[in-house]
């Protein structure tokens, strides 16, 4: 039965089944967000948007693009072989793919960590010529902390997709939380002292705290044998291999947006950072937490069903990506300045850095469907083996982002920056779509079309009437408020007017989570 074929309550059933795990894991998603928020606020009241978040920024820049380059090959790679194993019952060989996996990381990644530490200042330099020199010299020293918690987080975001295709959702996701506890309590207790090395200490405690969480609760038995020895490591290296040539090119898109806004001035880096971190939120609870459930359905999909089972999986992702993206950006447009205000507007964080970083975030929302659905698009190209097309439309696309980018910051400054980042988005998820389309049979579906249909309908009117509503008060926390209840009162009531499936789907996952932690309290 396809997708469009299904009856209405087969459907609203099914996505009940997708949307448990998946709200679990946005909920714990919510929380290390929440960590992640509080961080950055007391670092704006601590150092606003002066030349010590500027050092941070671009400290974290390099160690960050390395672990991005490999790591994610190494997992984008070998979790699907992994999964495979599984299926076929052979958990030993599974494990011993992982295990090899983490020594591919560990190993690969202690040396460049050193070299790193020990060339930070002239790399810095060439990645960021504008900074003045003080700035340069702060950057460099906190490299000492920022590449071994690259190497740790990377060893944890290897363990954690292994654990999400094992469906251990809530060992991953606690990890997390227990480590963004751990790195939250670290700078508030740091930084105040120690300034912005302080708070690199911290991070890097959090980053190592969540790997110890993982390592010890995840049920893997390993295997420290030499990993080329095994068939299947061998099989992932050829995998790996066009996905670290993507990586070299596609993940240098934050290295150019430092080298782009270093020659801004003072200050930019720092109000970028603020915006994309804010839109980043939403992109991580939504994009984050369906992705994690659907590259996992995915995976399991192809390795049980093949291509006609991917299209449902992939399908159902997109549709609630769809859903709950659209009022993110039409309601996050109307209540931006008020939500800088409130968040940030404090010590040393004051009224212009508060303009400068809405009308940035503003900008920034244009990212979020090529974010939240590039996440699930991507991990569709890994569950069907093909890393290539990947490999060839990324480095295309990065070439593009390298002129146009240029182009625009040298035109509109920091707003030119933030407009690049939404044009890389929207161009990577088209054609990325288009190929998916013609390669996965079934995807596009009339209930698919309609889908999209309802709930940008139900967008709108979330964010025409949120806009209208920030304009009756004054106070920017009134404004706030009302902007969000308004907004998701009028989202909820066209999604209930449109009788769309996957809203029906995701409130009732709702109220029956509310009821039976209800029925858990009276117990």
């Amino acid at each position: 039965m396809t997708e469009g074929s299904q009856r209405p309550l087969d459907r609203v059933a099914s996505l009940r089944l997708f949307l448990r795990p998946a709200a679990a894991v946005a909920a714990l998603t919510g929380a290390v967000q929440l960590c992640g928020f509080a961080t950055r606020v007391i670092v704006a009241s601590l150092f606003g948007a002066g030349p010590e978040v500027d050092a941070l920024v671009v400290a974290n820049t390099l160690p960050q693009y390395v672990s991005a380059v490999f790591v994610g090959a190494v997992a984008s790679a070998s979790v699907p072989q992994m999964v495979e194993r599984l299926a076929r019952g052979d958990r030993s060989g599974a494990w011993r793919l992982l295990s090899a996996g983490l020594l591919a990381v560990v190993g690969l990644g202690a040396p460049i960590a050193l070299v790193g530490i020990a060339f930070a200042e002239p790399a810095i330099a060439l990645a960021a010529p504008g900074l003045d020199p003080g700035t340069l010299r702060m950057a460099a020293s906190l490299q000492l902390f920022a590449w071994p918690t690259a190497l740790m987080i990377a060893a944890a975001a290897l363990l954690a997709n292994a654990g999400n295709s094992l469906e251990r959702f809530a060992t991953v996701g606690m990890a997390a939380l227990v480590g963004s506890i751990s790195g939250l309590l670290a700078v508030a207790v740091l930084a105040p002292f120690a300034g912005v090395i302080g708070v690199g200490g911290a991070v890097m405690a959090g980053s190592a705290v969540q790997l110890l969480v993982l390592w010890k609760t995840l049920p893997v038995a390993w295997h420290w044998t030499a990993p080329w020895r095994d068939e299947a490591f061998r099989a992932t290296v050829v995998l790996a291999a066009p996905i670290v040539l993507t990586n070299l090119v596609l993940k240098t898109q934050p290295l150019l947006e430092r080298f782009f806004a270093s020659e801004l001035p003072a200050g930019a880096i720092a109000h970028l950072d603020y915006a994309l971190r804010l839109v980043t939120v939403p992109s991580i609870l939504i994009g984050g937490g369906l992705a994690t459930i659907t590259a996992s359905t995915m995976n399991w999909a192809m390795a049980t069903g093949g291509r006609g089972s991917l299209a449902g999986a992939l399908a159902t992702g997109v549709r609630v990506v769809a859903l709950l993206v659209g009022p993110t950006i039409c309601v996050g447009f109307a209540i931006a300045p008020d939500l800088v205000t409130v968040l940030f507007e404090r010590g040393r964080f004051g009224p212009a850095d508060s303009l400068a970083v809405a009308g940035l975030l503003r900008v920034y929302l244009g990212a979020l469907p090529g974010m939240c659905l590039g996440t699930i698009t991507s991990r569709a190209f890994y569950a069907l083996g093909d890393t290539r097309t990947l490999a060839r439309g990324a480095i295309l696309e990065s070439f593009g982002y390298l002129v146009y980018a240029a182009a625009l910051s040298a035109a509109f400054g920091a707003e030119g920056i933030a407009a690049s980042y939404v044009l890389f988005y929207a161009v990577s998820v088209t054609w990325q779509s288009a190929i998916l389309v013609r390669r996965v049979p079934g995807l596009l579906s009339s209930e698919l079309a309609a889908s999209l249909w309802r709930s940008g309908v139900s967008a709108a009117v979330a964010g025409a009437g949120a806009f209208a509503a920030v304009g009756t008060v004054t106070a920017p926390e009134l404004r706030l408020a009302t902007g969000i209840l308004v907004g998701a009162t009028l989202w909820v009531a066209g999604v209930r007017i449109t009788r769309s499936v996957e809203g029906e789907a995701l409130m009732g996952s709702l109220f029956s989570a509310l009821r039976l932690r209800a029925r858990t309290g009276d117990d």
